[in-house]
């Protein structure tokens, strides 16, 4: 049951955030829903339904660094974005940096000529809160993270912060939090939490890590690199119901896309 809550809560935080296009001078306005999971097939990592070229790389890197600086307007006109790449640009930001957890998912833009001109964020604290709150979540990541002996092995490394959140974590039974900082000092979330927080400590240690994300499912987890290889961790699925101390299961740990396929995520 645990489970499946989760994918419903996660369902319902994302589709409640919404996006606006508002006019300028010589623009149009359009509204629409944004939605922060992208659809998922058993069996496969997937990727963002955007170009590889190195404009969209640019475009994203853009818009990581705009959200990191507060900016309250990010240009987008050089990069000839759609209001759907935008959109899954926007998604790929957050969902591959959990030190975001500030930004709203409501947000306004401009366009022209069926471009995008012009990205304008909301944020959910002011900008002196979210000093504050940015420093105290790198403080957590790096005092966790620094339990973590240098000479593991990236598979060491990945299995310490796994039983780590599963022991001393738990799920969020009121359906509320679900970014990293939240996860951090509350001590509770929901899958998406458990996923960012897992890729944040990954991260901090130097093991190469991304979340996965399924819109079909309504669920998070991760995928790590060991190896040369990316294997599926779904921590969600094995931090026990009740949050037994000391206690996690390894039933979804470094999994194969054959592998998490065939398991239950219901």
């Amino acid at each position: 049951m645990k489970k499946r809550l989760c994918t419903l809560l996660l369902a319902f935080l994302i589709l409640s955030g919404s996006c606006t296009a508002f006019a300028v001078p010589g623009e149009s306005t359009r509204s629409g829903g944004i939605s922060l999971l992208q659809e998922s097939l058993p069996g496969r990592i997937d990727r963002f339904a955007l170009s590889a070229s190195s404009l969209y790389d640019a475009a994203e890197e853009t818009i990581r660094s705009g959200l990191k600086d507060l900016r309250e307007e990010i240009s987008l006109s050089s990069y000839f974005l759609s209001e759907a790449e935008l959109r899954l640009l926007f998604e790929k930001v957050i969902y591959s940096t959990p030190e975001l957890f500030y930004v709203d998912t409501y947000y306004q833009y401009g366009y022209l000529d069926g471009y995008v001109t012009g990205f304008y964020p909301s944020y959910l604290f002011s900008s002196s809160e979210i000093q504050i709150k940015k420093a105290d979540f790198a403080r957590r990541i790096a005092s966790i993270a620094g339990q973590a002996d240098s000479d593991w092995s990236d598979l060491e490394k990945a299995l310490y912060f796994h039983d780590y959140i599963a022991s001393h974590f738990s799920y969020d039974t009121d359906y509320a939090i679900y970014d990293a900082y939240q996860f951090l000092t509350l001590k509770k979330g929901v899958c998406q939490a458990y996923a960012l927080t897992y890729l944040a400590l990954l991260r901090a240690v130097g093991v190469c890590a991304d979340v996965v994300v399924s819109h079909e499912m309504n669920h998070a987890w991760n995928k790590v690199m060991i190896d040369s290889a990316w294997y599926h961790v779904d921590l969600t699925w094995d931090d026990p119901v009740g949050n037994r101390p000391g206690a996690a299961n390894h039933e979804y740990f470094l999994l194969s896309d054959d592998k998490i396929a065939k398991q239950k995520h219901d």
